[in-house]
């Protein structure tokens, strides 16, 4: 769901006004029907905090409702662990963009889809490319979970598709999100 629309399901679950609402989150009236007139597209940090504290959630929690129950974002599954990942980096300080595309020059991938690229503009604009290890229709890939050479070797090709990748901004970290309920040990 939208921002506003979170905004405006929690005002009218709670019962209040725009003002008793802009109230208990200790910021103005204004402010609130600006987010509710959807000329805000997320919380600030500050604003998050308030929201998170007033509902008895993490911020997580209230970013991960804010973010992923969105039409567009519903369309493509996301595992609730990457969901839940992604929320956590926006609350550290980065700002994301899902299901980026970049073209491969390999004739076997073309376009690859990946999570998510995170940048944080504070620390000299460090990228973070997000990928899971899954198949096309977002299955964890389980075989490679059991098999420490044949992960080595996807992790391998995954990195070589990365380099080979037109227009993409320079990547500080490629992180592979893993679902803590699939144990992994690497040496």
């Amino acid at each position: 769901m939208s921002f506003s629309k979170y905004l405006k399901e929690l005002r009218t679950q709670k019962g209040l006004t725009q003002q008793e609402l802009a109230e208990s989150l200790n910021i103005s009236l204004p402010n609130i029907k600006t987010i509710e007139a959807g000329k805000t597209s997320l919380p600030s940090m500050r604003l998050l905090e308030s929201i998170a504290l007033y509902q008895n959630e993490t911020q997580g929690e209230v970013l991960k409702e804010i973010i992923f129950n969105e039409p567009s974002v519903l369309k493509r599954t996301m595992p609730l662990h990457l969901q839940y990942y992604i929320a956590w980096q926006y609350v550290k300080g980065y700002t994301f963009d899902l299901f980026p595309e970049y073209y491969c020059h390999s004739e076997y991938v073309g376009n690859k889809q990946y999570i998510c690229l995170l940048t944080k503009k504070r620390e000299a604009q460090v990228k973070i490319m997000i990928d899971d290890l899954l198949d096309t229709n977002y299955n964890v890939v389980t075989d490679i979970l059991e098999n420490k050479e044949e992960l080595r070797n996807v992790l391998i090709e995954k990195l070589v598709i990365l380099g080979n990748i037109e227009g993409l901004p320079k990547i500080r970290e490629y992180r592979f999100i893993l679902d803590a309920n699939h144990k992994l040990h690497l040496e």
